[in-house]
């Protein structure tokens, strides 16, 4: 569904931009050459002197959730952390994301330090246990599953609480992930 109102409104855009004259939406806001535009300047690479970006809803999306870790639910770090929710930044700049949130059916959030997701594609997992933050792999510190085997629903929200993205599912027999 976010696929198909994703295309629908590109669509829109472009054909209100054909319709009134204006430049193409590959320019950025600035024009051609303006930041964000081909011949702009580049924004790529984690840089933590960089400006935080708030990036549009469309481009922090959670793309996967491993919600039953394999084998036995035994509450061991490996068992905990084979649960785990996926974020893809689609823009292409990249997203610091102190601030923002993952929220699970019932109330359980975790809150993101200082966190960046390279844009392009960049992932960001969070797993469930507990362990060392590094590189693009991050710890709730959870001693419990926080992901129902039954279904739940996972929240993205941003630094003010507003909802990015959503990604929902029910239990399926051999299942133990779903693709957002």
């Amino acid at each position: 569904m976010r696929r198909i109102v994703g295309i629908v409104s590109a669509s829109l855009i472009a054909l209100g931009a054909v319709a009134i004259g204006a430049a193409p939406a590959s320019a950025g806001p600035h024009g051609p050459g303006g930041p964000g535009g081909p011949g702009g300047p580049s924004h790529g690479g984690n840089r933590p002197h960089s400006r935080p970006h708030t990036p549009p809803p469309s481009q922090l999306q959670i793309s996967a959730i491993q919600y039953d870790s394999p084998g036995r639910d035994d509450r061991s770090n490996a068992s905990l952390n084979a649960e785990w929710v996926s974020i893809v930044n689609n823009g292409q700049r990249p997203v610091n994301l102190r601030g923002y949130t993952i929220e699970d059916q019932a109330g359980r959030v975790y809150t993101f330090g200082n966190t960046w997701i390279d844009g392009d594609g960049g992932r960001v997992r969070l797993l469930t246990g507990p362990g060392r933050n590094s590189g693009n792999t991050v710890h709730w510190n959870s001693r419990n599953y926080v992901w129902n085997n039954n279904g739940d629903v996972a929240v993205l929200s941003g630094p003010r609480s507003r909802a990015i993205d959503s990604c929902g599912y029910r239990q399926q027999n051999g299942r133990i992930r779903v693709a957002c």
